[in-house]
């Protein structure tokens, strides 16, 4: 059951955590430099991706967890799937470490060295330890999840700005460390909570392989939205290592985290409809579905242009702060970066309305249709314009393919699911 407290204390975490994150960037260009901190961000980039190890069995089993219809079978079913995952991340590390340099030369400003394999390893680490997290929250443990995250953005803050090391993997150790004892915590507690000790290994390990094999064959939908949801909105982290130079990556990626904190809260807000959304399209009230997409697209979109108009007007503030000299020597401008990014963003938000209305009453079939489709175009058109306009090039490309492939079909898909007619 849900407690009153658990909400509030998950967005005091959420909004912490944002501000640990943007409040320690001038400190780390200070002290590394910008080119430094364009590896710190491309590995930090790097975590929805390595969030995909889990195959999707993290969505699926927290379904399954939430009902516990089979508490005993779920509980070997979760032995399984984790001793899949642990064979899986050992050959993970082989792979990466016989690679690295190679991954070294061609993704970061590196020569081919060992620095950045470490923090690279923590953070697989963590996004791997990050199903038990999702596992928490089917047994309505929020509020554990969200004081242990304080704790560790605490520790963060702390190391981070009390720290003078000119190393860039320094700065992602300080950064992952305490993420990384936090997730192992919350894991050990979800086994102990949860009753998931040594006596289960008692078990046959092919009868655990089974079960677990059965699992992810259950759970290849949730990997598959998942893995073309991250190719679509994660890929030009790669594309940026490749056709941008370190001061470019810096400030893309600097401007891309303040957008992406400000739309983290707006998605947040507008899953809050979800289910007022399920019962306006079942009693098909199109006139009150419409008013209230409507309303909720003014009113974010309004915040996102008085947002960019501020940053853009806060801009000459940085003309003073050393950390950021260099991305003012630059000759990129950042003034229409911003405006690129509130393009996208609104259309992302129209996009995504229209795409939490169909989910909501559980159709996902047009939305499954068009998003291989978007990932192409989205790719052509990212690669394509980085090499003529750069950042901004980037971004209008991604913000052409939600637009030509997304941002009609799916509200005709609601209206037509509203008028009871289909294709």
């Amino acid at each position: 059951m849900v407690k009153r407290w658990d909400v509030p204390l998950s967005w005091v975490a959420r909004f912490f955590g944002l501000f640990v994150s943007i409040s320690t960037i001038p400190h780390i260009i200070t002290n590394v430099g910008i080119e430094g901190y364009s590896d710190v961000a491309l590995i930090q980039a790097l975590l929805p991706w390595l969030l995909l190890l889990d195959m999707g069995t993290g969505n699926y089993l927290k379904n399954l967890l939430t009902v516990r219809t089979n508490s005993f079978l779920l509980k070997k079913v979760v032995v399984g799937v984790t001793l899949i995952l642990a064979s899986l991340f050992v050959l993970f590390f082989l792979v990466f470490y016989i690679s690295w340099e190679v991954v070294d030369k061609l993704y970061l400003s590196g020569e081919g060295t060992y620095e950045f394999f470490y923090p690279f390893l923590l953070l697989a680490l963590v996004a791997q330890l990050e199903i038990y997290t999702k596992f928490l929250y089917s047994f309505f443990k929020s509020s554990v999840v969200s004081f242990t995250n304080i704790l560790s953005f605490m520790v963060v803050f702390l190391l981070v700005f009390q720290s003078k090391s000119t190393e860039p993997a320094d700065y992602l150790m300080m950064m992952l460390l305490p993420v990384f004892v936090s997730k192992l915590f919350l894991a050990l507690y979800f086994f102990r909570m949860s009753g998931i000790g040594f006596f289960y290994l008692k078990f046959s390990f092919s009868r655990y392989l089974k079960l677990a094999h059965f699992c992810i064959k259950k759970s290849k939908n949730f990997w598959i939205l998942a893995i073309m949801g991250t190719f679509i909105v994660s890929v030009d982290v790669f594309i940026a290592s490749q056709f941008l130079d370190s001061t470019e990556i810096a400030v893309y990626l600097i401007i891309l985290r303040l957008y992406l904190a400000g739309y983290t809260l707006i998605s947040s807000f507008v899953h809050i409809y979800w289910p007022r959304i399920t019962i306006i399209i079942t009693k098909r009230q199109s006139r009150e579905l419409y008013i209230l997409l409507f309303s909720v697209f003014s009113l974010f979109s309004v915040a996102i242009v008085v947002s960019t108009l501020f940053l853009n007007f806060a801009i000459s503030y940085f003309d003073n702060v050393n950390a950021f000299q260099e991305l003012n020597d630059s000759n990129i401008n950042v003034s229409m970066l911003l405006f690129s990014f509130a393009l996208l963003f609104i259309i992302r938000l129209w996009v995504d309305l229209f795409s939490t209305a169909l989910q909501s009453v559980g159709d996902t079939k047009l939305i499954i249709r068009l998003m291989p489709l978007q990932l192409i175009s989205g790719l052509v058109c990212q690669v394509f314009l980085a090499k003529i306009f750069g950042p901004v090039g980037l971004v209008i490309g991604l913000a052409f393919s939600y637009f030509v492939v997304m941002a009609y079909p799916l509200p005709r898909e609601v209206y037509l699911k509203l008028t009871k007619t289909s294709y």
